[in-house]
């Protein structure tokens, strides 16, 4: 039982890592990663000047017994394996690029060993510091062990942690956030197999399907996406992700209390009326005027001797305060209605999707595929001998052809009775895909 809590405690600890890292180290395998998260989750970084934080690099020690509970069973693999594993994640390698047009190819683990009496002991390489432990005015990426340590893909963990470096919009308010990748970008940032890049259908079942389910599965949160077309040529996707549970994350304030108190006793100093600042809390919400007060502050210092001083700059301060929330709401209201736009867009997509589809059925003869949309495919036999199961290409095809004809051509028919099919029959199993 003590294990088992040692364990829950290590999957609910926070990882940071600065977000270069995040891309330096997209060669790993899901193995490396998990060992990679282990050594991370015990490590306190720098983030702000008033927080204890750590100043070099400490061995991390994970127990025999908590690693036989971390990967111990289907999910996260074999501890039997943990000698075969360990020595390769020994030998991992990553390129860090800097601003100056310069790389470097630098050794993950100073020290990386397992010894049956200790378990794992991890010691990262002092070249890492300054995207592991030095994350002062950095974009850097938060997350929970457990958000990702059950992945099985590559693929997903990727995407996932892609999307996570957006998650900060949560704290403003939104439901949801995304992330636009090209197809350049996904056989990039995800280390896309050259095998499944070569054509969009593979692409898109290996590289992005299987991985979206799996994190819709596995993980505390629900992926999506769109397909980006230039014509007819798919050049990207954007996905979209929220958590399972919103509330926990909608709620959760970039002040807390004590924030809070120094903002408002900062504000005072300024000369700022108490009315005013909780009129502004009230109608905006502290977040938005924490951020107003920062940008306004900095505005004002750099203005020049006459608003630097006395009620000028007061006038001053007050005047940034309002534009600025007046901004970020505006910014925040444009976001809400292009959300708003794409889902009612989508949904009337949809709609023409399912009535060119029950126009092009009836004109050939299909009367009733209205009460075909209710029914589910997977479910349904077809009333012919033995129809063979068309693949994705198959489909991709008989798709394409009836979008381009805006109906079942002779020669179509004669396809899908090749492989065993009436219009009916392949009407009832596969609708879905047709009008997706």
């Amino acid at each position: 039982m003590e294990v088992m809590i040692r364990m829950c405690q290590i999957l609910e600890r926070d990882i940071i890592q600065a977000n270069p890292l995040i891309e330096a180290r997209k060669e790993m395998t899901v193995t490396e990663m998990r060992l990679f998260l282990l050594g991370l989750q015990d490590i306190k970084p720098h983030i702000k000047d008033d927080m204890a934080h750590d100043v070099s690099f400490r061995q991390t020690i994970i127990s025999c017994d908590e690693l036989k509970e971390l990967f111990g069973n289907d999910a996260y693999g074999n501890i039997a394996n943990m000698k075969k594993k360990v020595e390769k994640a020994s030998r991992c390698i990553i390129k860090l690029s800097y601003k100056n047009g310069g790389f470097c190819f630098g050794s993950i683990y100073k020290i990386i060993r397992y010894e049956p009496s200790i378990g794992l002991i991890i010691q990262f390489s002092d070249v890492l510091k300054p995207y592991i432990l030095d994350l002062v005015n950095q974009p850097y990426t938060k997350y929970k062990v457990k958000a990702l340590f059950g992945l099985s893909s590559t693929y997903a963990w990727h995407l996932l942690e892609s999307l996570l470096e957006n998650q900060g919009y949560f704290k403003q308010g939104r439901k949801k956030i995304y992330t636009y990748l090209t197809i350049e970008d996904i056989r990039f940032r995800l280390n896309a197999e050259n095998k499944y890049t070569d054509r969009i259908d593979s692409l898109k079942k290996n590289i992005i399907d299987i991985p979206v389910k799996e994190i819709n599965e596995k993980t505390d949160y629900v992926v999506w996406y769109e397909i980006k077309r230039k014509g007819r040529k798919i050049i990207g996707f954007r996905f979209w992700l929220k958590p399972k549970k919103a509330a926990e994350l909608e709620t959760a304030p970039i002040c807390t209390a004590e924030e809070k108190k120094a903002l408002i006793e900062s504000m005072l100093d300024e000369g700022m009326t108490k009315a005013a600042i909780n009129t502004w809390i009230k109608d905006f919400g502290i977040d938005a005027v924490a951020d107003s007060w920062r940008l306004a502050i900095d505005h004002a210092n750099n203005k020049t001797e006459t608003h630097g001083k006395g009620m000028q700059r007061i006038k001053y301060l007050k005047a940034c305060m309002e534009k600025n929330i007046a901004a970020i709401n505006a910014d925040e209201a444009a976001i809400k209605a292009e959300i708003d736009a794409r889902e009612k867009r989508v949904e009337a997509e949809k709609q023409e999707s399912i009535k060119a589809m029950q126009e092009g059925f009836a004109k050939i003869g299909l009367q009733n595929v209205g009460n075909l949309l209710g029914v589910d495919a997977g479910h349904t036999n077809p009333t012919n001998n033995d129809p063979q199961e068309l693949d994705e290409t198959q489909l991709m095809i008989i798709r394409e052809a009836y979008k381009i004809n805006g109906e079942f051509s002779e020669s179509l028919l004669q396809t899908l009775a090749n492989h065993g099919y009436t219009i009916n029959t392949f009407a009832k199993r596969y609708w879905k895909y047709l009008i997706a």
